[in-house]
């Protein structure tokens, strides 16, 4: 039993003197982290995340929760210096975004309520916008927002009813914006949900 415990104890510590063939991940999962390992020579060329065209990279859409591709694209600038993705040190990434949410929270909460009563995010909930601020670089192309093909793009299309219809009548002057964020709603249109009294 003695020799028993005494070769595995030995096979751990072999074990963990090997090199380790792994990409470390933080936010993403192993399988994403290695997808983005296989094309981050080309994408990591791109400006922002979001201009990256993930499938001219060969993959069909980009990798990562809302969560992960905001943090990316909130730190594309220095994330993007790694030569190789698995150098990311994502440590640093990580608190450095901390600070950046906590500036952030409250800035935001005033913004909200610093467009008379009227959301910043328009008819979207801040997961929506999130959502729509990734893809907005894809989808503010289409001539129609009814032309926007939601699945291609690998999301399912941000908002309710309501905020469709926003999007749908005021496409024009929306697409405009270069970044989801730039948008007006104060002046654009009036994106505050209305009671539907039918």
């Amino acid at each position: 039993m003695r020799y028993g415990i005494l070769v595995l104890a030995a096979l751990l510590v072999a074990s963990a003197a090997l090199p380790q063939d792994r990409v470390v991940s933080a936010p993403f999962t192993r399988y994403e982290a290695q997808a983005l390992s296989d094309v981050w020579p080309e994408v990591r060329q791109a400006p922002t995340w979001n201009s990256i065209d993930w499938i001219a990279a060969g993959l069909n859409r980009a990798p990562g929760s809302p969560e992960a591709q905001e943090l990316m694209a909130a730190h594309w600038d220095e994330v993007r210096r790694a030569e190789y993705f698995e150098r990311i040190e994502w440590k640093k990434v990580i608190e450095s975004d901390r600070g950046r949410r906590g500036k952030r929270s409250n800035a935001a909460d005033a913004d909200d309520r610093s467009l008379n009563g009227r959301s910043a995010l328009g008819p979207f909930t801040r997961d929506e916008a999130v959502v729509m601020s990734r893809v907005w670089p894809r989808i503010r192309e289409a001539a129609d927002y009814e032309d926007i093909d939601w699945r291609a793009l690998g999301v399912r299309e941000p908002g309710d009813r309501d905020a469709h219809r926003i999007m749908a009548g005021h496409w024009g002057q929306l697409r405009e914006a270069a970044r989801f964020e730039d948008i007006n709603w104060n002046v654009t249109v009036a994106a505050q949900r209305q009671p539907n009294y039918r």
